[in-house]
């Protein structure tokens, strides 16, 4: 249901079925910041087609991303799925990746290097599970110490993840990598603090 200052709205999304199966009889709301600022009347929006109209007044959204893009690597589809959603409803990065496995986000990482020549970017943000079959999320960070400098000094590692083990916060916490530990789900508010 969206609320404005001229009624609600219901709006049906695929993903709800997924998310009452995990969390039965909950509610989630997901709360967008949108930039308006004022421009002229003749102006034209071709990136998202659409205009507000107060009066004589046009006002245009703006799209302020702190990333160019992020990476999601979660063995759980469906978590993967919804924190695709957060970060897309936050706005927070132009292009989202995701991996349900450590090894494919590794090989990704590496081809995306020898492309970033050619002005295409690493993800600045890894979010990564813990607990995931094949490659852990340590093992994984055993591996990223082994990339190129580039590729460590241009990549940000948060550990999102469902795990409560004090061990795994303290193996957390020793990294060099990992520059915070978030518990699953995403929040609106986790990404405001990055």
């Amino acid at each position: 249901m969206l609320q404005c200052k001229y009624g609600k709205k219901e709006c049906a999304s695929p993903y709800r079925k997924a998310v009452n199966l995990l969390f039965p009889g909950r509610d989630f709301f997901l709360v967008l910041t949108i930039k308006i600022s004022k421009f002229e009347e003749s102006s034209f929006i071709p990136k998202i087609g659409l205009s507000i109209q107060n009066q004589k007044t046009i006002y245009k959204m703006e799209s302020t991303k702190k990333f160019k893009a992020v990476m999601l690597i979660d063995d759980n589809e469906i978590d993967n799925l919804i924190n695709q959603k957060m970060l897309e409803a936050s706005n927070i990065a132009e292009t989202i990746f995701m991996h349900t496995g450590a090894k494919g986000a590794l090989e990704f990482l590496k081809n995306m290097e020898k492309l970033a020549a050619n002005g295409v970017g690493l993800p600045e943000i890894i979010f990564l599970d813990i607990d995931m079959p094949l490659m852990d999320g340590f093992q994984f960070l055993d591996e990223f110490d082994k990339l190129s400098d580039y590729i460590k000094n241009n990549v940000s590692i948060i550990m999102l993840t469902s795990s409560i083990n004090p061990q795994d916060l303290g193996k957390a916490r020793k990294s060099n990598y990992i520059k915070k530990y978030i518990n699953k789900p995403l929040t609106q508010e986790a990404l405001e603090k990055l």
